[in-house]
């Protein structure tokens, strides 16, 4: 049997993004993974703005006593991404995280008590400092952070994570992984960069 050029095409350009897949999940799996590791992951996030229209107004108030334009809430977690357990006697420094200063942090708490990583948490208005006993392999903590602004944008929580940086000083560590969320701008133009691929691939078979 006979298979025509355009044949060919087709199945070269449907196998190439199959393989380029397993390539990176083998290439993650197996070697990319470092002995010592941390990573930032987004968890969940909400907003609440200040809306004001007509005869209606809506409130955002914090603690029954703050009364915010806009008020975030982030959930994220702190993930021992690496091969080997991460003792609190590593950190020489805690690990510092701060954000834009668009935003003003008013509270920071663990989800749970993890009486075996025994997180330390202190914060400021523009910073959080972390500290652990023991995160084993595998392992993580999550924490919920509120912080308020003056913004309207309706991507708030993902914006917070988003402008997110980290100081470190961990024994065998020189920086925290963590990837961008994208915002509803974002996915949109994601979006249409698909389309055009989609529809140049095509055009070219």
């Amino acid at each position: 049997m006979n298979l025509s050029f355009e044949f060919w095409i087709s199945s070269v350009l449907a196998v190439i993004p199959i393989l380029l897949g397993i390539g990176k999940w083998i290439w993650r799996k197996f070697y990319a993974v470092k002995n010592r590791a941390l990573s930032i992951e987004y968890i969940d996030g909400k907003q609440y703005l200040h809306k004001k229209k007509e005869k209606i107004e809506l409130k955002v108030i914090y603690n029954s006593s703050l009364t915010c334009d806009s008020l975030v809430t982030l959930r994220v977690a702190i993930n021992n991404c690496g091969k080997e357990d991460i003792s609190g006697t590593s950190l020489i420094d805690p690990i510092k995280i701060t954000f834009s200063d668009k935003y003003e942090i008013l509270d920071v708490s663990r989800v749970d008590e993890y009486n075996k990583i025994k997180p330390s948490i202190i914060f400021t208005p523009s910073s959080i400092s972390l500290r652990w006993a023991l995160l084993k392999h595998e392992n993580k903590f999550e924490i919920d952070i509120i912080a308020k602004s003056t913004s309207d944008d309706h991507d708030l929580s993902v914006d917070l994570y988003n402008s997110l940086s980290c100081d470190i000083n961990i024994d065998g560590i020189d920086e925290i992984q963590y990837e961008k969320q994208h915002t509803i701008k974002d996915k949109e133009q994601l979006r249409s960069k698909r389309k055009i691929r989609s529809l140049a691939i095509y055009s070219f078979v």
